[in-house]
């Protein structure tokens, strides 16, 4: 069985699945039962198409269901046709699901294990490393994390690896350099929409954070301004 390249309308579904994805939060699940029609219709006439079964298992991310992603995923893994970029594209999509899901069916997976994997198919790609730095976060290895992400928003700055930076050098106690990759996240649009919905509380949590520290930066200005 061989890869079977998108066709024309799957690569419109994928389009259609980035654009409710980017926003959820306005349209919610309006459109959710016209993609999975879509989804159905393919997967009829090519139930083994790998491009058409990842799109299902976003869906299921999407909209939440990050047990029936992971089973899906999982399952992909173990066919011998699964080979080359798209593996590496599966493998590091399980890997940051794992590594964000709190409580999962997923929790015998070792997502170190499978974004290294990805690295090996692929090398140190921008977004592969991103996903192991997300790995590592989930560690507490916030050291390894940062390295990562430094090399990450070299190649392919974005305002998700800039949070994601932000995080790290928050977890590493590093409150000025926190500061600084949060304003560059937030100088490519970053909000709390254009973060995969795992990540929203933990966006919340890191914005109070950086809320707190600019706060007392601000007041050690003012006592300065005044003193002098």
């Amino acid at each position: 069985m061989k890869y079977i390249v998108p066709t024309k309308s799957q690569e419109t579904l994928n389009i259609a699945l980035n654009v409710v994805r980017e926003r959820r939060d306005k349209v919610g699940d309006k459109f959710d039962a016209q993609i999975q029609r879509w989804i159905d219709a393919g997967l009829r006439e090519n139930p083994d198409s790998i491009s058409l079964l990842s799109m299902q298992a976003d869906m299921f991310d999407l909209q939440k269901r990050y047990d029936d992603s992971a089973i899906l995923y999982r399952k992909l893994l173990d066919r011998k046709d699964l080979v080359g970029i798209p593996r590496a594209v599966v493998l590091n999509n399980l890997a940051f699901l794992v590594a964000l899901a709190e409580k999962s069916t997923a929790t015998d997976i070792d997502p170190m294990k499978l974004v290294n994997e990805a690295l090996d198919i692929l090398g140190p790609s921008s977004d592969i490393l991103d996903t192991r730095a997300i790995v590592f976060i989930s560690r507490g290895q916030y050291k390894e994390a940062v390295a990562d992400l430094e090399l990450s928003v070299t190649d392919n700055p974005t305002a998700s690896k800039y949070f994601h930076l932000a995080q790290a050098h928050l977890g590493a106690k590093e409150s000025r350099a926190a500061v600084d990759a949060w304003e560059k996240a937030e100088g490519l649009g970053l909000s709390r929409e254009s973060l995969n919905r795992m990540e929203f509380d933990r966006f919340e949590k890191a914005k109070a954070q950086i809320d707190k520290i600019r706060g007392t930066s601000v007041t050690k200005s003012d006592r300065l301004g005044k003193a002098g």
